[in-house]
């Protein structure tokens, strides 16, 4: 009898453990948020043929999206679209008779990107470690008024992005998750195509070349997108990423 009622309690000791138990899902996500990126300038710099960090450097925000898919194990794997960030530069240059040139620069940036992660999961949170792999787009316009003679261009150009990226996505309640992810993306474009050229710039002539004293007549344009970044998104998940409890089976009552 003593030894029936040990099994019996033993048994419920591990039935009991085993309902402690968890079990991760696989899950679709979706996160959306605002990404902030600290850019040097020192490509601003060269290209207006200023002193070294005469424009310092500056915060510029843009916006993020993910769509991903966690596996219930360590892994998950995500596409990304990073809106911006843009910038805007105007830069006025003075002899002893006053203004001689004008020029305003708007460049902006479109990443696509595919991102695969290591990832942990706890009741409350999901962490990601992934290496990012993606193509940026640029986008600008160049406003150039030089001793009254005035010109624009358009102006495009890509690069491969590589980056880092961490994030921790707490569980506010059910599938609604809130995160922050820090990274850094390495982002140079060395080759960029004008056109659309207008006034004094038509043509247009690639690729675009620094400001100098005659006009664009320098080195060949480098724009350095790289930096590192900050991003606040909110995630929406196809079921809760959390661990699921396995259920306990009814304990065999002793005979």
């Amino acid at each position: 009898m003593k030894t029936t009622l040990a099994s019996a309690l033993l048994c419920g000791a591990l039935l009991a453990s085993s309902a402690g138990h968890a079990e991760n899902s696989s899950a679709i996500y979706v996160l959306a948020g605002l990404d902030g990126k600290i850019l040097t300038n020192q490509d601003a710099n060269n290209y207006f043929n200023l002193s070294a960090g005469q424009l310092g450097p500056q915060g510029l925000a843009g916006g993020v999206l993910h769509i991903g898919y966690q596996w219930p194990h360590l892994l998950s794997l995500e596409a990304s679209a990073n809106f911006g960030p843009g910038r805007a530069n105007d830069v006025t240059y003075e002899s002893s008779f006053g203004p001689t040139r004008h020029v305003v620069t708007q460049w902006a940036t479109t990443t696509f990107s595919i991102t695969p992660g290591l990832t942990w999961i706890t009741p409350r949170s999901v962490s990601m470690l992934g290496l990012r792999l993606g193509l940026a787009n640029l986008s600008g316009h160049v406003d150039d008024n030089a001793f009254g003679f005035t010109g624009s261009y358009d102006q495009e150009a890509q690069a491969f992005d590589v980056g880092l990226l961490l994030r921790s996505s707490q569980i506010v309640v059910g599938h609604l998750s809130l995160g922050v992810e820090l990274g850094y993306d390495y982002t140079i474009f060395n080759n960029i195509t004008n056109k659309n050229g207008k006034g004094v710039y038509n043509p247009a002539h690639s690729p675009e070349r620094n400001v100098s004293g005659l006009g664009h007549n320098g080195d060949n344009t480098t724009l350095d997108f790289s930096g590192g970044h900050i991003a606040l998104v909110l995630g929406i998940w196809s079921q809760s990423p959390q661990p699921e409890e396995t259920p306990t089976p009814a304990p065999t009552p002793a005979p």
